[in-house]
């Protein structure tokens, strides 16, 4: 409980005194205080149990009661607020601490300069009581006092989580980030991290999305890059094709946590259609160690992969040629721009997936996102950046994604 006992006050031997000497650290001419006859008869014996040393724990529990009872006036219950805090904190009890700070809040005498700070300490111990509404309450009046040595929002956001809100402590660490990206700042990490958690702990799909591609964008970096990559995969709405895309995300920023990950890429990439991206995705698993040399899905994908990978070299001639001819059915200029970006030839795939989206019936959707990869594979990341933030609607999660590594690839601010 060492947080919760920093507030212990040095010293007050008289309830009166300490109220004046704190107005004259002020330069305030000390207000005469009202105590009622009452507290001052429960009070007097406390003051010697307050001031003996050591102080006797047991008896200044003993003394609570008959104060508690006896407060009625704000002087009084900050006076007897000050005793039971201190009772508390010489018996170790958090509950006759969060009374103290109770009454001491309750009596509007806490100096302004205090305000965030009793706020503060009585939150956290409610929340260690799991009284979560009542911290929620205690931390939120923090904030407004302007307390900030201790960033009491995350704090807060626990409070709506522990009381199974994720949707309102969403809301409320999701409207901090909000507002700063509006402004145009870069949000705190710990927010994003938070709202991040919140939105997928939740199963808010949408919103972890968001906050994870806000994340990778604003804090590139591996786990960055890896929890917005997963959370897109297993929260947004994709087809096979955006999974696809998303899993050569993952692999162009190196982020790649397990061997499931690079199966579901050899898996979607399919080594009989695209074999050069198969060959480099296994064998970029075999020397990070997460892939098995013993599995056989990876290992019979490779050997066809490398069968392939001469066979499909030789048809690339025919290919363009029958791409580039007018009659040309969209399903073979597509499969033209798949097959050349595979073979690391991505301006001609970008040609031909700009003349596929010509085409009636095309997947608009994975065919910019394609030009996109195409012009980073080529280096063009500016145009990229502009190539993925055209796609718009349900389908436009991989494409945010993309569209940030882009920028940072032109800012060289990312990892891959």
């Amino acid at each position: 409980m060492a947080a919760v006992v920093a507030l212990t006050a040095g010293s007050f031997a008289d309830p009166a005194a300490a109220q004046q000497r704190g107005n004259r650290e002020r330069g305030q001419q000390a207000p005469q205080a009202t105590y009622s006859e009452a507290f001052r008869a429960a009070f007097a014996p406390a003051q010697a149990l307050f001031n003996a040393q050591p102080r006797d724990p047991q008896a200044m529990r003993a003394a609570v009661p008959a104060i508690a009872a006896a407060v009625s006036t704000p002087d009084d219950k900050f006076a007897g607020g000050q005793f039971i805090y201190a009772a508390g904190t010489a018996a170790s009890d958090p509950a006759l601490q969060l009374q103290g700070l109770g009454l001491m809040l309750e009596s509007g005498k806490v100096a302004a300069e205090n305000l965030g700070q009793y706020n503060f300490i009585a939150g956290q111990i409610a929340y260690q009581a799991r009284d979560f509404a009542r911290s929620r309450t205690y931390l939120q009046a923090a904030v407004a006092a302007g307390y900030n040595e201790t960033d009491p929002h995350v704090l807060i956001t626990d409070t709506f989580v522990q009381q199974n809100d994720h949707a309102g402590g969403l809301s409320y660490i999701g409207g901090i980030v909000d507002q700063q990206v509006a402004a145009g700042q870069v949000p705190s990490r710990d927010h994003l991290r938070k709202a991040l958690a919140v939105a997928y702990t939740g199963r808010l799909g949408d919103a972890a999305v968001r906050y994870g591609t806000l994340f990778a964008r604003h804090y590139p970096a591996s786990d960055s890059w890896g929890d917005a990559i997963v959370v897109t995969r297993t929260s947004a709405q994709l087809n096979d094709d955006d999974v696809l895309d998303l899993l050569r995300l993952q692999q162009a920023t190196r982020t790649f946590r397990d061997g499931q990950e690079y199966l579901a890429f050899i898996e979607m990439a399919d080594p009989r259609r695209l074999p050069n991206e198969v060959v480099q995705v296994v064998n970029e698993g075999y020397a990070s160690g997460l892939l098995s040399r013993e599995n056989s899905f990876a290992s019979d994908a490779l050997a066809t992969a490398r069968s392939r990978q001469s066979i499909v070299q030789g048809e690339l001639a025919g290919l363009e040629r029958d791409a580039n001819a007018a009659s040309a059915r969209l399903q073979t200029v597509v499969a033209a721009g798949n097959i050349f970006l595979d073979a690391g030839q991505p301006q001609k795939a970008e040609q031909f997936y700009r003349k596929a989206l010509t085409m009636p019936g095309a997947d608009t959707v994975t065919l910019q996102n394609r030009i996109g990869i195409a012009q980073v594979r080529q280096g063009n990341y500016a145009a990229a950046a502009e190539t993925f933030g055209r796609v718009e609607g349900n389908r436009s999660a991989v494409s945010q994604l993309w569209a940030a590594y882009a920028e940072q690839r032109a800012q060289g601010r990312t990892t891959g």
